[in-house]
């Protein structure tokens, strides 16, 4: 996997370096939510043995389609070429990570 460099809040940088099984971020927009869990992944699946990749994700929002028109458009702006998304955006891979995306109304 290739090194990713980038500089983070203390508040991303706290979430990155979890190690708990389920994490969540709630916060007014603009806070850096995306970035934070989208390196918090990364570093999850850095530190996992390869036998246990790819690693499972989940980002749930309050609607699918704000999940479409802005976490997906902040991930393709801050990631270029880095994630790919299939089934109407409901699912995502990248290097190492597998994962589904629902909005509150999916559940």
């Amino acid at each position: 996997m290739p090194v990713l460099r980038l500089r983070l809040t203390p508040n991303q940088r706290a979430y990155t370096e979890l190690t708990t099984r389920r994490n969540y971020l709630i916060g007014p927009k603009g806070e850096g939510k995306t970035m934070g869990a989208v390196c918090s992944m990364f570093a999850h699946a850095g530190r996992q043995d390869s036998k246990h990749l790819p690693i499972r994700a989940a980002i749930i929002r309050d609607t699918h389609e704000n999940f479409q028109a802005h976490t997906v458009a902040s991930l393709k702006r801050n990631f270029p070429n880095v994630f790919t998304f299939k089934n109407d955006y409901h699912k995502f891979e990248a290097d190492s990570i597998e994962g589904l995306s629902f909005g509150v109304n999916d559940l």
